[in-house]
């Protein structure tokens, strides 16, 4: 009897549960941020294609702090 009653509330919230899911807003979606400048990323790119740092050195933070995405 209490297998059954255990197995009838897992059903239960299961399925409220599922009807739950069903009667859920739409959320927007909302933009991260700004769209990226394609004029100024093709700058960056066309400087790139010069394979000289020289050239996209103007793009990029100067300090004295090094970062690095995954390891040095």
């Amino acid at each position: 009897m209490k297998r059954l009653f255990a197995v009838s509330l897992c059903l239960l919230a299961l399925s409220f549960s599922s009807f739950a899911k069903s009667l859920s807003l739409p959320r927007k979606k909302t933009p991260a941020g700004p769209a990226p400048d394609k004029a100024y990323m093709q700058k960056i790119w066309d400087g790139w294609s010069t394979l000289d740092p020289a050239n996209v050195a103007k793009y990029y933070a100067s300090g004295p702090h090094t970062f690095f995405d995954i390891a040095p």
